[in-house]
């Protein structure tokens, strides 16, 4: 075996492949996919957390927003929302069920999707 070819390192190579088969966040959420995803309540809750809570970004890159979201004198939850190969996927320290799109989860969506945020800056 040839000791150069064993010790070559593929990870830059594999995450650039793995990274150009996922769509940015920005792709994949705006405010009319964060309808559909939510219940109604959710939705409405999250769009007023969005609008006059707290959001404070944690971790947030071209695949991945990681937020602590805080609703007037409520316990703060940590909401993620993740680009994938599979898509978008998210989940919140609000519940353990994996289907749930809260209302923390569609504030974060709501506040960081191009479309409310092309909205808020031209009000």
């Amino acid at each position: 075996m040839n000791k150069k070819t064993d010790d070559r390192d593929d990870r830059p190579f594999l995450f650039w492949c793995y990274t150009y088969l996922m769509k940015r966040i920005q792709d994949l959420i705006s405010v009319e996919k964060i309808e559909e995803l939510a219940s109604r309540s959710n939705f409405r809750y999250g769009k007023e957390i969005a609008k006059n809570g707290e959001i404070e970004i944690l971790d947030r890159n071209a695949f991945n927003i990681v937020a602590r979201v805080k609703d007037g004198g409520k316990q703060a939850r940590i909401a993620e929302l993740r680009s994938t190969t599979k898509g978008l996927r998210w989940k919140c320290t609000c519940s353990n069920r994996k289907d749930l799109f809260c209302q923390h989860i569609a504030a974060v969506g709501i506040k960081f999707s191009p479309d409310y945020l092309s909205e808020t800056i031209s009000d």
